[in-house]
């Protein structure tokens, strides 16, 4: 039929009631033909346009009869059905309380007006454009076209009826959401090219799938994402505006290529499962669960308490705000980068197996993975065990301080743990392997009386997390906020022990605690034979420590701390603490002053041995040292282990120090003048600002005096002696005396013999004039000795030293000899293509064997170049030089090259008195001195002679 307006019907009508004609309550329109239209429009004859009394649908049902414009049913079952209500406005005169178009079963195509409506789309593809106002679109079956237009739209669509579908709000005002209700039947695929869609900061291009335009708000109602290209799938909502952004987004699976997910601005946590793609993940502020696949994942989960599973692949997992857990299986952590960042965070092994020491690290090389601000990590009751038979490094060092992993087992090599824990958590530490270990525990709060060391079956130590009982002295509980142990072969440890405002630094004690003592009263002695920890009160305590290795604490007060027999730990914290050591039983694994003046002090009944230290270090906290007690004054032992002794930051009051066997490390005192013996091995002598007496002793050592006028002996071995500040004395034992380094410093220094020097000459393989020895003296004890080379080439030049006594030899080599410039001697080049320098003295130098070349410098010198074809060479300045055993012919060489002379003609060469003395001289030559051939009875040419 013909198209029929709604603005016909109504003047139809208006016209029988002006007639007085009867009006029937109901119509029905039917659009049985194809392509009927329903024109609203506004009626320009001023008559109200009326929604009541008629029903548009095929049945004629359900009717409406309020003021409401109700278009209940659409029904094109011949083709496709207009609604057009563009022409409603307020001129009309009607009041609209709502507009709702109902689509039936035919394909429609509304276009709605400026008025809110409620428009519902049928089962066909259909095509909506509602215009401006707030208006409500929902979609059903088919391929639909929706466009809310202005206002702040919503689109509700089933989750079983979303796919193909067209929503666009693009440059339209308002903000527009899109709300998908119910479970999607299939997941919601996107990507590919020509069949699905893809979602970019809240602009949607059109493709044959749903596609998005200009929406702000995307919600659902626990819907999932499938990215099913193996491609690139992106599906970022993170441009969406609304302050509830994107909601309810159950899980995103991502089976393939390079996936793009960012659902920062969801309303509520959102569950997201990698493929066998790489995915790159931006989370929510709420609580996420995101697992990664098979490849290189990136994951920033952003606020809120998240849960994120590391898959294979070398994964990057940030957590972000909140209280995040990483779950990781064991054999999954491989070039892992794990970020907890702020709050709380967990990383929890969920594989069966053990993890792997070379599974962790700092340095993120290789497979090693690497993470921060991680606060728990949880084992799982698993091990983690070392598999790198050279060095391996795990970082397990975690700020909360939570530690849940069964056992970690060391491999071969030089190995570092890092670990943390709490009460509630245990770690046992294995040493199987052959390397220099390091093992590091923080423990917050320790609860003491849990420490134990000792063999498992064939593996050496192991340390145990605390798990046994809390001190609660009289003035409330004991907290030892942090406890730090570093281990060398789980046979030493260092620990920060905090309480009372004391921090306590410990070293080499991890001890199996069996008995413990918190004091009550004043004195304390322990008789129980077992290793004891003992802490005393804050006031004034004597403390007596007995059998057994034990750990003292004195706490606060001037303490009297006296240890046992074997190795204990002795720790005084603030007050002017005294520590007594028996000498026959004082060698400590640790002793810690703490605050205050402090002490170690010999007991009157201290044995007949020297006190042996093993270590003693300036951050002890030791002020003085006394071992002057009864009138008996002792020294200071090391023990055959290489022990750090340093004294600079005490009063010695003592006799010297020894360090016996080891490689020693042994500073001086500040404080007085001492002597400091290296003994065996390779030691490090540190001297002070006093006088000091440094002996290397045995072996290669590296001695450095310091400040004042010390004195300084290598001993036997290749040593590096650097005197320092003040005029140091360099001892020289002639049969010992080979340096690889020699430097004298500031001041006057001197290299001497030692009145026990031996036999021999010394051997020097380089002295230089930057050496900064202004003397060097080899006459002590009447007994003159020379200097020797070795067979090596040597640079010996004594230019800028003071040579009191012998003579130069170079030996075996090539070697280059400077004069002292202080008094006449004699160098010898011996073997090999030598090079002698005299000095301002009158010099003897002897080239000896092979081609050496002979400056005789200032003075009359002697020279003799010895076997071979030698150059005697001359410079401005040279005296009445006499050379023994010129041969002529070509064969040895007078050099003339510093004058700039033009040839043989510029010389006058006499015979002088003798048999043939040959004599060279130039008078019109300034600074040209006499050289004297001596016994040489040829004629001299031009081929003697270089000019130039």
């Amino acid at each position: 039929m013909a198209p029929f307006g709604f603005q016909d019907w109504h003047r139809r009508v208006n016209a029988n009631n002006k007639f007085g004609e009867k009006i029937m309550p109901t119509r029905t329109i039917n659009g049985n033909n194809s392509g009927n239209t329903i024109n609203v429009l506004d009626d320009t004859g001023g008559y109200k346009v009326t929604g009541s009394g008629f029903t548009i649908s095929p049945g004629g049902s359900p009717p409406f009869t309020d003021t409401d414009l109700v278009i209940n049913t659409l029904d094109a079952t011949g083709g496709t059905d207009v609604v057009n209500l563009s022409g409603l406005t307020t001129n009309s005169g009607v009041s609209f309380t709502s507009i709702t178009i109902n689509g039936g079963g035919g394909t429609q195509n509304v276009t709605g007006s400026g008025f809110a409506e409620t428009i519902s789309t049928g089962i066909s593809n259909d095509a909506i454009n509602a215009g401006a106002g707030d208006d409500t679109l929902i979609g059903g079956d088919g391929a639909d076209s929706m466009d809310g237009g202005d206002g702040s739209d919503t689109y509700n669509i089933a989750g079983s009826q979303l796919g193909g579908d067209t929503f666009n709000d693009t440059g339209a005002s308002g903000s527009d959401t899109i709300n998908v209700t119910g479970a999607l039947s299939t997941f919601l695929s996107f990507g590919v090219a020509g069949t699905n869609y893809t979602l970019i900061n809240g602009s949607l291009p059109t493709s044959a799938g749903a596609t998005y335009q200009g929406i702000e708000i995307f919600k659902g109602n626990n819907f999932a994402i499938n990215g099913t290209n193996n491609g690139s799938n992106i599906f970022d909502l993170s441009g969406f505006s609304s302050a509830t952004g994107v909601g309810a987004i159950n899980t995103f699976d991502a089976t393939g290529g390079t996936d793009y997910v960012n659902v920062s601005t969801a309303d509520a946590g959102v569950t997201i499962t990698g493929g066998g793609g790489t995915q790159i993940v931006v989370g929510s502020s709420f609580a996420d669960t995101i697992s990664t696949g098979s490849g290189n994942d990136s994951i920033n989960a952003g606020a809120g308490n998240d849960t994120i599973t590391g898959g294979d692949g070398a994964d990057s997992m940030d957590g972000g705000d909140g209280d995040d857990t990483f779950n990781i299986a064991g054999l999954q952590v491989g070039g892992d980068t794990i970020i907890g960042g702020t709050g709380n965070d967990t990383i929890r092994n969920t594989g069966a197996g053990a993890l792997s020491i070379s599974s962790f690290g700092p340095s993120g090389s290789g497979t090693t993975a690497t993470y921060s601000s991680i606060e728990t990590l949880d084992g799982n009751n698993q091990a983690i065990n070392g598999s790198n038979a050279t060095n391996e490094v795990v970082n397990l060092s975690l700020i909360g301080q939570v530690l849940n992993v069964t056992g970690v087992s060391m491999a071969d090599g030089a190995d570092t743990v890092w670990t943390a824990a709490s009460h509630s958590g245990q770690v046992t530490v294995y040493d199987g392997g052959n390397g220099t270990d390091t093992i590091n525990l923080v423990l917050t709060p320790l609860q003491l009386g849990a420490f134990s060391v000792g063999d498992i079956g064939s593996l050496n130590t192991y340390v145990a997390a605390p798990t046994g009982k809390t001190l609660a002295p009289s003035g409330g509980t004991i907290n030892i906020a942090s406890l730090q142990f570093k281990a060398k072969n789980f046979e030493s440890a260092t620990a920060n022990v905090l309480d009372d405002g004391q921090v306590y630094n410990i070293t080499d004690c991890l001890i199996p605690i069996n008995n413990v003592v918190v004091m009550t009263t004043a004195s304390y002695t322990d008789v129980a034979g077992k290793s004891s920890l003992i802490v005393g009160t804050a006031a004034n305590n004597t403390i007596q420590a007995g059998d057994g290795q034990d750990l003292v604490f004195g706490l606060a007060g001037n303490d009297s701390i006296t240890g046992g027999v074997d190795e204990d730990c002795l720790f005084g914290g603030a007050g002017d603490d005294t520590f007594f050591a028996n000498l026959s039983e004082a060698e400590f694994d640790n002793l810690q002053g703490g605050s205050g003046t402090d002490t170690l002090q010999r007991t009157t009944t201290g044995g007949q041995g020297n006190l042996v230290l093993n270590q003693f270090l300036a951050t002890n906290g030791i002020e003085r040292v006394n071992l002057d007690a009864g009138g008996q004054n002792r020294g200071i032992d090391g023990n055959a282990n290489g022990n750090v002794l340093d004294f600079s930051a005490t009063t010695f009051l003592s006799n010297g120090v020894s360090g016996l066997g080891g490689d020693d490390t042994i500073t001086a005192t500040n404080a007085s003048a001492r002597t400091y013996n290296g003994d065996a091995g390779n030691d490090t002598l540190n001297g002070g600002t006093q006088n000091d007496t440094l002996n290397g002793g045995a072996d290669n050592d590296s001695i450095s005096g310091g400040g004042g006028n010390d004195t300084i002996k290598g001993g036997a071995g290749v040593d590096s002696l650097i005197g320092g500040i003040g005029d140091d004395t360099f001892l020289a034992n002639l049969n010992e005396a080979e340096f690889d380094t020699l430097q004298g410093g500031s001041g006057i220094d001197t290299l001497q013999r030692t009145t026990d020097g031996g036999q021999g000459n010394l051997v020097l393989n380089q002295f230089l004039a930057t050496n900064g020895i202004e003397r060097v003296n080899l006459d002590a004890g009447g007994s003159n000795r020379n200097i020797d080379g070795n067979a090596s080439d040597n640079i010996l030049d004594f230019s800028a030293t003071t040579l009191l006594s012998g003579s130069v030899f170079g030996q075996g080599g090539n070697d280059t000899i400077t004069a002292t410039n202080a008094s006449a001697r004699t160098y010898n080049g011996d073997a090999g293509n030598d090079i002698l320098n005299g000095g301002t003295q009158n010099d003897i130098l002897n080239g000896g064997a092979d081609n050496d070349t002979l400056v005789g410098g200032l003075g009359n010198d002697s020279l003799t170049g010895g076997i071979g074809n030698d150059t005697f060479r001359f410079a401005s300045g040279f005296g009445n030089d006499v050379i023994t055993d010129f041969s002529g012919g070509g064969a040895d060489k007078i050099d003339l090259s510093a004058f700039g002379l033009g040839g043989i003609g510029a010389l006058t060469i006499t015979v002088g008195p003798g048999a043939g003395n040959d004599i060279i001289t130039s008078p019109s030559t300034p600074g040209f001195g006499q050289i004297t051939l001596v016994g040489f009875a040829g004629t001299l040419t031009a081929s003697d002679f270089i000019f130039t």
